[in-house]
């Protein structure tokens, strides 16, 4: 969500086939219509060793969900999120 506050737009389930890079701006091209951009996040899911020639640009990024019994709102409050 604050992304998307902050104007990102996200381009879920899409195929990079190739990245252009001219100027100022990138040219993302996919499997549908290429994307012009300053700056590009590349999500690979698990299979980051396939770009070999951006391995020195990846920075691996662990997720971990822990599930519980909905909080209180006491308990919502000490933790920041509200």
């Amino acid at each position: 969500r604050a992304c998307r506050e902050a104007g990102v737009e996200i381009f879920e389930r899409t195929t990079a086939t190739r990245i252009d890079s001219g100027g100022a701006a990138l040219r993302v091209h996919t499997d549908g219509p290429a994307i012009t951009c300053r700056q590009i996040v590349l999500a690979t899911n698990v299979f980051p060793s396939l770009l070999r020639r951006n391995r020195l640009f990846t920075v691996p990024v662990y997720d971990y969900v822990l599930a519980t019994e909905p909080l209180t709102d006491t308990q919502l409050d000490r933790i920041g999120w509200r």
